[in-house]
């Protein structure tokens, strides 16, 4: 084997590596480099679809507690109401009766006093 073969086969090796390097970079790498790009967009766009999911989670849990404590407080008011009709139908009940025979004085001694009870409990709750 000469020099000059020796030189032609040298160049040829590395002819055949740049060429491979070559095709490599216009292919491969740049598949590659397609499909990261890729990949990150759709990663950035999940990333902000779960932050737009979690506003809307954390609205509807706050949604959810406002309603959940209106309805405590309706529950609340329910049951001021019916203690109030009771009173009420008491009192009426021990009037009716007074009228009736003109007995049961201490049945509406005893309404005025739950009546007057019931009101002064209620004034106490009262914010100013």
């Amino acid at each position: 084997m000469t020099i000059n073969e020796l030189f032609v086969w040298i160049s040829t090796v590395f002819g055949a590596i740049g060429a491979i390097i070559v095709v490599y970079e216009k292919t491969v790498h740049r598949t590659v480099k397609d499909i990261n790009d890729k990949i990150a967009n759709n990663t950035e766009r999940v990333n902000k679809l779960s932050e737009k999911h979690d506003k809307e989670v954390e609205a509807m849990r706050d949604e959810i507690k406002h309603n959940h404590e209106k309805l405590l407080n309706d529950h609340s008011s329910f049951l001021k109401q019916q203690e109030m009709n009771g009173i009420i139908m008491r009192s009426l009940s021990a009037v009716t009766h007074h009228l009736v025979d003109g007995n049961h004085q201490k049945q509406l001694e005893d309404s005025a006093v739950e009546i007057d009870d019931f009101l002064f409990e209620k004034a106490k709750t009262i914010k100013e």
